[in-house]
């Protein structure tokens, strides 16, 4: 780059920070630092030219310094530095490579370069500064004192004039006499006398050279790809100066091969060698096993995935229009079946008692507003008549009006019309009221009656075809009613069987609370099924020939995330037939009361010896109600 010099360009690439791609897009803003000065943002133009180049037209006065740090910043790339060393000469001109200071290298002409003249070196201007013959001022010469003894040895010969011989050597001579005008010629001049001798540049001005090239064989060739080629190939060894490019290169070049460099090294965060030494911290295939290849087969293989996807959902529909034929399946009816069971758990239907209760009151709330009706219609039977097609009030209720005019004026025939038409309204009403009380009221009783008896006789029904034939619907409320799966009930021993039996066509549960003369009795049977509020909560069996009598029982209440052991029993009789155990435990009447209604029980048969368990039985039951334990 040109030094304090308008009108030039410089360019980066800008790579993504997070996936090396080109960055076309965003702010790029180029800050300036001229000779490890303060970095300032650059006032020039930055253009973005495509495929990640940004452009940098400095100011003139960004350009006036030795060395320059053009840096560009995106917030989406890795920041790009580009240092560059301005020069004072401009190797694109071809007359003194911008120089100034130089005249120009016209041949020839004034202040010029010398050229050589038909073989020998046009020294005019020399040659015209010897304007006398030597002869002329030897005459005038003076001769030293002692200059010929000293010079001239009288073992020499002194001629005043050689003629016919030959000096071949001189030696020690220092008084040359003045050469005479035009004594040397340019054929008396060797052609490399004056190699690299005197200061060319006499100092005059106005001189050129003319010729070209080929003429001018003993000049260099001051072509713009001559210069070039002479500056790279001249040794840095001889440009070490301080802030020289010499200095620079030679700097550069001892600090190695830079594909060698360990990074991040000193390289600073943002910077590139930072980035790759940080992050780029294993190889790419321990990270990756996949190629390309496998990469598009897989996303072929999702593109099918996802078409299919996309046909289903369309059969979906929205909010599931499209799921008209899903089939029934063994959860969902369990799910019914428990959802069901709940429903009736929560039903609290009225009672036979409680039903005849809210009828009466029902009846007599109506039987009351009635015969209030009647009384005042009885009121009005009295004081009206039928005269044809037409009631008219009896004479009796005529005299007994009230006299004076009451404001209602005297009886003109208009009054009359008026009086006649109200009471035609009255009797439409009471004719009205009438078929209410005669017709209309007495059917809707008796369709709320009849309606309140076929509910009452659906309810005995379905409690009946629930609770079985045991079931007294005078007596009994819906609290005895077990729900599906297994359970401890406490409750009267003779309907259990039918009561289990109705329910959801569930397995009959033997274990049950009887009550009898002698006490309570909880009766354990393998095979039973045991509820669903344990798990496992399924049937429980004991191995074949295990004797199960001296086991421990523990019941233990596990209600609202607690557990707590209310009864430990030991087994003194096992009833078995075939490979199935019974295990009745009677209980006294204290202990019975410890089972509370609602209680979900755990059960837990162990046989130990010494300090082993050498069998141990789970289950869980469930107290469903609790009634005459005396």
């Amino acid at each position: 780059m040109l030094k304090n010099v308008a009108g030039q360009n410089i360019s980066a690439q800008l790579i993504n920070k997070t996936d090396g791609s080109d960055v076309t897009t965003g702010t790029t803003t180029v800050y300036v630092t001229k000779d490890n000065g303060t970095q300032t943002s650059g006032g020039g133009t930055v253009t973005n030219k495509g495929n990640g180049e940004w452009n940098y037209a400095p100011t003139q006065a960004e350009t006036n310094a030795n060395y320059i740090k053009f840096t560009f910043v995106n917030t989406s790339a890795i920041t790009a530095g580009i240092g560059v060393y301005t020069i004072s000469f401009n190797p694109h001109d071809t007359v003194r490579l911008g120089l100034t200071s130089l005249p120009n290298a016209a041949a020839d002409a004034a202040g010029g370069l010398a050229i050589s003249d038909a073989g020998g070196l046009d020294l005019d201007t020399l040659l015209g500064r010897l304007d006398a013959a030597i002869t002329t001022r030897m005459a005038t010469y003076t001769q030293p004192t002692g200059f010929l003894a000293a010079t001239f040895p009288t073992t020499i010969a002194s001629p005043t004039n050689i003629t016919g011989g030959t000096i071949t050597t001189v030696t020690n001579l220092t008084n040359l006499p003045s050469i005479p005008a035009n004594w040397i010629t340019a054929a008396g001049i060797a052609a490399s006398a004056l190699n690299n001798k005197g200061n060319w540049n006499i100092g005059k001005t106005g001189y050129s050279i003319s010729g070209t090239k080929t003429t001018l064989d003993d000049l260099n060739d001051v072509s713009v790809s001559a210069v070039a080629d002479a500056v790279w190939d001249e040794l840095i060894s001889g440009h070490l100066t301080a802030g020289t490019t010499g200095a620079s290169l030679n700097a550069a070049g001892g600090s190695g091969d830079p594909w060698v460099t360990s990074l991040p090294g000193s390289y600073t965060s943002g910077q590139a060698g930072y980035i790759i030494g940080t992050y780029l911290n294993a190889t790419i295939s321990s990270r990756s096993s996949h190629t390309a290849a496998n990469v598009r087969t897989e996303i072929d293989a999702n593109s099918s995935q996802l078409a299919a996807i996309l046909a289903d959902t369309a059969v979906i529909g929205t909010a599931g229009a499209g799921l008209t034929a899903i089939p029934w399946n063994s959860a969902w009816d369990a799910e019914v079946q428990s959802e069901c069971t709940d429903a009736l758990n929560a039903y609290d239907p009225p009672t036979n008692a409680e039903l005849a209760s809210g009828i009466n009151l029902l009846g007599g709330y109506i039987d009351t507003e009635i015969n209030s009706i009647l009384t005042i219609i009885n009121k009005l039977d009295t004081a009206l008549e039928l005269d044809g097609a037409v009631y008219r009030f009896t004479t009796n209720a005529l005299e007994l009006a009230p006299s004076g005019g009451g404001g209602g004026g005297d009886a003109t025939l208009a009054n009359q019309t008026a009086i006649l038409a109200a009471l035609t309204t009255i009797d439409s009403i009471v004719d009205a009221i009438l078929v209410d009380t005669d017709t209309t009221i007495p059917a809707t009783l008796n369709t709320i009656a009849g309606y309140i008896d076929t509910e009452v006789t659906s309810i005995v029904n379905s409690l009946v075809e629930i609770k079985g034939t045991g079931f007294d619907t005078d007596d009994h409320s819906l609290v005895v009613i077990a729900s599906a799966g297994g359970s401890l009930t406490v409750s009267q021993a003779s309907q259990l069987s039918s009561i289990y039996a109705a329910v959801n066509s569930k397995p009959v549960i033997q274990s049950d609370l009887d009550e009898n003369p002698t006490g309570s009795i909880i009766t354990l049977t393998t095979g039973d099924t045991y509820g669903e509020n344990f798990n496992p909560a399924k049937s429980w069996t004991v191995d074949y020939g295990v004797d199960l009598t001296g086991a421990v029982v523990t019941f233990t209440a596990a209600n609202k995330q607690t557990k707590q052991i209310i009864l430990q029993k030991t087994i003194t009789q096992v009833v078995v037939s075939g490979t199935k155990y019974t295990l009745p435990l009677t209980l006294t009447t204290a202990e019975a009361k410890l089972f509370k209604k609602s209680d979900d029980i755990i059960f837990d048969i162990r046989i130990v010896s010494g300090t082993d368990v050498d069998h141990s039985i789970i289950g869980s039951i469930k107290v469903i109600d609790v009634v005459n334990l005396g």
